[in-house]
C-alpha cells in the first residue's frame, strides 16, 4: 500500500522529521554531486566521509523558527532566513558525526550531529533554548537555586576578562538539562559523544548538564579568573540516585570541536553531584563508554516504514528516546540493549532484546524491527469526496484526516472513493476532522466528528466546497503523496522560487517569468536531494500579492502547486 502523509507548517512537532529549507537567495541552478570518499585517520580509525548538501532549520522549545541565527559548520557560517531555514553546499560530513552549531545573541549555544551512513543529503533539526538572564554585582559574587534544584555559587571578586578583574555588573544566564527528560536530546549542543582524558572517543551516559555563561554591561564574554573557582550541583532524581557512583567524570563542551572533553570529576553528596569548575561553558557529568552507532529499520508487519514512532535504547536504566523519528543513535559497545518503540503519546508499541551490539562509530550495527499495532487502535474511515455538486471527485482530489496532532491523507482516489486508517493513541472520544480538496477548482471543505467507544469503521462522504484553496503544494512520487498547505513565491533575477514552507519541505526553481513551459530543478526531503530533467507549466503569472500556479512532472514524480508571490 502506498504511503501517504500530510503535514502542515503549523501542526509540526514529534511527527515531524527534521525540517529542511533554503535561505531566498539560493538559486537551484546545479545539481549537487555526492561522492564518498576516504578521510586521514583521526584519533579513533578511519571514517568515511561524504560530499554532501547540508540543509536544516533553527527553532526554539515551541518549535518557532529562529531568524538571523549563526548557523557554523568547520570554518563556513550562514545565517538562518526569516523562517528559520540555513543551507550549506559540499559539506564534507564525517561517518564519525558532522558538528553543526548556532548561536544567536539571547540564546544558549545549541547544535547537533550528523552521522550519515550514506551518500545522501542531510536533513537537521537545531533546537536552541532562550536565555533567562539576571545581574549581579562582580565584587559581591552570585548564588542561585534553579528552579530544579540545580544550585551555581560564583565567589566575590572571581570574574574578569583576558585576565583583567572586573568590577561592575555582570549578567549571567544558567540553565540545567534534566537527563531523563527527552527533551534533553534536542537540547543539549551535540551528541553524547566525548574524548577521554587519554584522546579516545567514548559514549556518554549523562547524569545532568548544566550551561552558565556571563557577560559585561556592553554584552563583551566574562570569565573566571585564573585561580578562581565556581561550584555547580547536579541534582539526582531518586531513580538516578539508585545507579550512581559516589565520583564520576566531569566533561565541559567544546564547542570548536563539537565534543565533551573530560575535565576533573564531580564528587556525590547524598542527593546531587558537586562539582569546582574553572572556567564556564556546558558542563556534564556522565559514566564514559566505548561506542557505536545503533540504526533500525522500523517497520510494520505489512512491510510498511514506520516515521511516526519514537525509537528508545535502554540500557540499565539507561532511556535515550529519540525526539524526533530518526532512527540511528550512538549506544554503548560490546552490550545487549532493550529496544522499545513507543507512539507519540508514549505508548508502547514494541520491545526487543538486541546485540550484544559490536563494532564501533565507524562500523554501524543495522537491526530490522518489525511491529505488530494493536488493534484496538486501529480506526478506519471511508466515503467519497464530491464536489459543490455533490458529484463524485474521481481524480484531482484527496481527503485529510486530522486528529490532535496527527495527519493522514489519502491522494490516491479509487473513482472517488478514500480509504484512511491510523493508529490513534489519544483518547476513544478524540474528535477527527475530514477535509477534502479540489485541486482542479482549488476548493476545500471539512467537516467533524467523534470516535465512538469500541467503533473501528467509519462511513463518511466529504465535501471539497466552501472555500478557496488559496496556497498549497502536492508532490506525487511512486511511494509517497505529500500535501504541504504553506507554499509561496520569490521572484528573483534568476528565477522562479517556489517554496513550501512545512515538513517534509519542497523548493522548485522554474527557468521562467511568465505563464508557459519551462526547465526546473527540485530540492525535496521526499523526493529526492536534488532532482534536475523537470519540466513545469506555468498557467498563471501574478504581481507581487497575486497568485503563481502550475504543475510539474518528471520521470520520478508530478505535482502541482499555487503559491502567493512575496516578492
Amino acid at each position: 500500500m502506498k504511503k501517504v502523509t500530510l503535514q502542515f507548517l503549523l501542526l509540526l512537532g514529534l511527527l515531524v522529521m527534521a525540517v529542511i529549507g533554503c535561505r531566498e537567495d539560493v538559486l537551484l541552478q546545479e545539481e549537487t554531486e555526492i561522492i564518498p570518499t576516504e578521510t586521514d585517520p583521526d584519533p579513533t580509525g578511519n571514517a568515511v566521509t561524504y560530499e554532501t548538501d547540508l540543509i536544516g532549520r533553527v527553532v526554539d522549545p515551541s518549535g518557532t523558527p529562529i531568524t538571523g541565527a549563526t548557523v557554523v559548520v568547520g570554518d563556513d557560517q550562514v545565517l538562518s532566513d526569516d523562517f528559520g531555514f540555513f543551507e550549506f553546499s559540499d559539506v564534507d560530513a564525517p561517518s564519525i558525526g558532522l558538528y553543526v552549531k548556532v548561536t544567536k545573541p539571547g540564546y544558549f549555544t545549541a547544535g547537533t550531529h550528523h552521522f550519515p551512513t550514506e551518500a545522501a543529503a542531510a536533513t537537521i533539526r537545531i533546537t536552541a533554548l532562550p536565555e533567562q538572564t539576571f545581574t549581579f554585582l562582580a565584587n559581591q559574587g552570585y548564588q542561585t537555586t534553579m528552579d530544579n534544584g540545580a544550585q551555581l555559587s560564583i565567589p566575590a571578586d572571581a570574574v574578569g576578562r583576558a585576565g583583567v578583574p572586573y568590577e561592575g555588573t555582570v549578567t549571567i544566564a544558567s540553565t540545567w538539562l534534566d537527563p531523563e527528560a527527552d527533551a534533553t536530546l534536542s537540547t543539549m549542543p551535540g551528541a553524547l559523544l566525548g574524548v577521554d582524558a587519554d584522546g579516545e572517543t567514548q559514549f556518554l551516559r549523562t547524569y545532568g548538564m548544566m550551561a552558565v555563561e556571563m557577560r559585561d554591561e556592553n554584552g563583551a564574554e566574562l570569565q573566571l579568573l585564573e585561580g578562581q573557582q565556581a561550584q555547580l550541583n547536579f541534582p539526582l532524581s531518586s531513580s538516578l540516585g539508585e545507579r550512581a557512583p559516589d565520583m564520576i567524570p566531569l566533561w565541559h563542551f567544546d564547542e570548536t570541536a563539537g565534543v565533551w572533553v573530560e575535565e576533573g570529576t564531580a564528587l556525590r553528596t547524598q542527593d546531587s553531584y558537586e562539582a569546582q569548575v574553572s572556567h564556564f561553558s556546558w558542563w556534564n557529568c556522565d559514566d564514559p563508554f566505548d561506542v557505536t552507532l545503533l540504526c533500525l529499520n522500523i517497520t510494520s508487519t505489512d512491510g510498511d516504514t514506520l516515521d511516526n514512532v519514537k525509537a528508545c535504547f535502554l540500557d540499565n536504566g539507561l532511556t535515550l528516546c529519540n525526539p524526533i523519528g530518526e532512527h540511528c543513535g550512538l549506544v554503548p559497545a560490546g552490550t545487549s540493549l532493550t529496544v522499545v518503540i513507543k507512539d507519540f503519546c508514549d505508548n508502547v508499541l514494541h520491545m526487543e532484546d538486541v546485540g550484544p551490539i559490536d563494532g564501533d562509530l565507524f562500523d554501524p550495527t543495522f537491526v530490522d524491527i518489525e511491529i505488530t499495532l494493536p488493534v484496538y487502535g486501529l480506526h478506519t474511515f471511508e466515503g467519497q469526496l464530491l464536489d459543490c455538486g455533490s458529484q463524485v471527485i474521481s481524480s484531482n482530489g484527496l481527503v485529510e484526516l486530522t486528529i490532535g496532532n496527527q495527519s493522514y491523507l489519502d491522494a490516491t482516489l479509487d473513482n472517488g472513493a478514500y480509504s484512511i486508517s491510523f493508529f490513534n493513541c489519544a483518547s476513544e472520544d478524540e474528535e477527527v476532522t475530514l477535509t477534502g480538496y479540489n485541486l482542479d477548482e482549488l476548493l476545500t471543505g471539512n467537516l467533524s466528528t467523534n470516535l465512538m467507544p469500541n467503533q473501528e469503521e467509519y462511513t463518511v462522504d466529504v465535501m471539497a466546497c466552501g472555500e478557496e484553496l488559496d496556497d498549497f503544494f502536492l508532490l506525487n512520487t511512486l511511494d509517497d503523496t505529500v500535501l504541504i498547505g504553506n507554499c509561496e513565491a520569490i521572484v528573483s533575477s534568476a528565477e522562479t522560487l517556489i517554496r513550501a514552507v512545512g515538513s517534509p519541505f519542497a523548493l522548485l526553481g522554474i527557468k521562467g517569468f511568465e505563464e508557459g513551459t519551462f526547465d526546473a530543478n527540485l530540492i525535496s526531503a521526499t523526493a529526492s536531494a536534488f532532482t534536475r530533467d523537470i519540466s513545469c507549466t506555468i498557467t498563471e503569472y501574478g504581481p507581487v500579492g497575486g497568485t503563481i500556479k502550475g504543475s510539474f512532472t518528471s520521470a520520478e514524480f508530478t505535482g502541482t502547486f499555487s503559491a502567493t508571490r512575496i516578492r
